[in-house]
């Protein structure tokens, strides 16, 4: 087995620990022999420029996010599969996991889907004044190594 987790997401999306530093760590502090699926719930970001480091770190630019969760639970979540025990799997959530498999609904404190959106939702564009937004500095604790992992593949690549 050369995997032990899958992941499905969108091009817009990315799946962010934000209780521990790494995904081993996460994994390691939620894992129990019985779970098949781990399920992130996703906060939708308001693409925006914000520096002019690099247009394509999104991330680092992107700061700007709905308050809660939307919406909590498995509706338009996104997960993370346990190889050896997943099935059929999908972009949202298990269709299939071996039986006495379970799925784990990530409270956002553990785990996030970051959902970066150039077009606002169709319930934004309909309803406006029903959202906030609010500022999320987590990802800029990655910039520096990933601005520089991005410098390096740039230069191995001459782009």
């Amino acid at each position: 087995l050369r995997h032990s987790h899958v992941v499905i997401t969108d091009r817009d999306e990315i799946l962010v620990p934000r209780g521990h530093e790494t995904w081993q760590d996460l994994i390691t502090a939620i894992d129990k022999p019985n779970r098949g699926a781990y399920l992130f719930q996703h906060a939708y970001f308001r693409r925006n420029k914000t520096s002019d480091d690099d247009p394509h770190l999104i991330t680092q630019q992107s700061l700007w996010r709905t308050p809660e969760v939307t919406p909590p639970g498995k509706i338009r979540c996104k997960s993370m599969y346990k190889a050896l025990k997943a099935v059929k799997i999908d972009l949202h959530f298990p269709y299939e996991i071996l039986i006495g498999a379970e799925e784990h609904i990530l409270e956002p404190e553990e785990g996030m889907l970051h959902h970066y959106r150039i077009q606002p939702m169709e319930t934004f564009r309909k309803n406006p004044e029903q959202f906030t937004f609010i500022e999320d500095e987590f990802m800029l604790k990655y910039g520096l190594k990933l601005k520089r992992k991005v410098k390096e593949v740039k230069e191995r690549l001459s782009l």
